[in-house]
């Protein structure tokens, strides 16, 4: 692809995610909210994974399919945000507790769609954004190093 053909494509993908995670984002709400829970999340994405989705070839439709999909493991995302988030200085952290890990992943075993937790700007924050950051289809991937739940769909 040359440069032109990147940026075309970048920018219709850009609008394909913006309306298709507006549809994902109020499925979850909804899931949220059937769930009884008052902690709600809904899904953001990075330029850095629509970069992925054009270099890995990744058929957007797939990573919309999984997403759609996280709609009825809300529970499972729930419990894991609602782990303590890791001091950031080490001499806070207590070996007792278990902190929310870095990163989750949500797969169907072959593709993989990574994303990290927004920063809360107050302690009792009940509205989280999770941003997706990775994309990558691997059906022989094993776990990483990485402080990561994964959630199968």
């Amino acid at each position: 692809m040359s440069n032109a053909e990147i940026h075309i494509r970048r920018t219709k993908l850009r609008r394909i995610f913006s309306t298709e995670f507006d549809k994902i984002n109020l499925s979850l709400k909804q899931a949220c909210k059937a769930a009884g829970s008052d902690i709600t999340f809904h899904i953001k994405y990075s330029s850095h994974l629509l970069d992925r989705a054009i270099q890995r070839e990744i058929d957007e439709e797939y990573v919309f399919d999984l997403f759609r999909r996280l709609s009825g493991k809300v529970s499972e995302v729930i419990k894991f945000l609602e782990l303590p988030e890791y001091p950031e200085i080490d001499e806070q952290i207590d070996p007792n507790k278990v902190y929310r890990p870095l990163r989750l992943e949500l797969t169907d075993g072959n593709l993989w769609l990574g994303m990290t937790v927004n920063k809360n700007t107050h302690d009792n924050c009940k509205n989280f954004g999770l941003r997706c950051r990775m994309a990558f289809v691997n059906n022989k991937r094993i776990k990483g190093k990485i402080s990561t739940q994964e959630i199968y769909v």
